[in-house]
């Protein structure tokens, strides 16, 4: 008889360090795929960086063929600030059309919206409509946008600061007060 208490004394020890060897391999190897994703999305992304490079040194606008004090030609205010407006208006509407798209396809909008970007850039509408962008996108326009941009880079990220704190707070909240699931069955 003692010998059968013991052997059912330590069968659920034995399996409930089973149950933790196998839940810290599981954790491993999810770890793992998780890091050979975060590589290979990084590796991804640099070899579209150089691609996009590469197709920009042939355009004839890049920065390679001309320097950027021989481009600029003095335009008067008005115009300058008409095509400012007007460069601005494009951008936003192309970034949240773009975005709505990518909203009804149950994906996040900023995803549209940075696509949207990198279509109004000289890789793409430069290269299949280089009248049009060099009309929408004159180079006196350029430091103009850079600081606008910059602006709204500044103000997003006071925005996001907040939000982002509150939804911390209110997680250690619920950490504190909820029960965990086992108690509540």
């Amino acid at each position: 008889m003692p010998n059968s208490e013991c052997s059912n004394e330590t069968a659920p020890r034995e399996d409930v360090f089973y149950f933790f060897r196998e839940l810290t391999t599981a954790v491993v190897m999810l770890r793992s795929k998780m890091i050979f994703a975060y590589a290979g999305s990084v590796l991804a992304t640099v070899a579209i960086f150089l691609w996009i490079c590469f197709l920009g040194r042939s355009l004839p606008g890049s920065a390679a063929s001309t320097s950027l004090s021989s481009s600029i030609q003095h335009v008067p205010m008005p115009q300058t600030l008409t095509h400012v407006l007007l460069a601005v208006v494009v951008v936003i509407a192309a970034a949240r059309g773009v975005g709505a798209i990518f909203k009804r396809l149950n994906r996040p909008p900023v995803m549209g919206e940075v696509l949207a970007g990198i279509l109004l850039g000289p890789s793409f509408f430069g290269l299949f409509a280089p009248a049009s962008s060099s009309f929408l996108f004159p180079p006196q326009v350029a430091p103009h946008l850079a600081v606008i941009s910059q602006i709204g880079v500044i103000l997003y990220m006071f925005l996001v600061g907040p939000v982002l704190k509150s939804s911390l707070n209110r997680l250690r909240l619920e950490s504190r007060t909820d029960p965990p699931k086992a108690m509540r069955q």
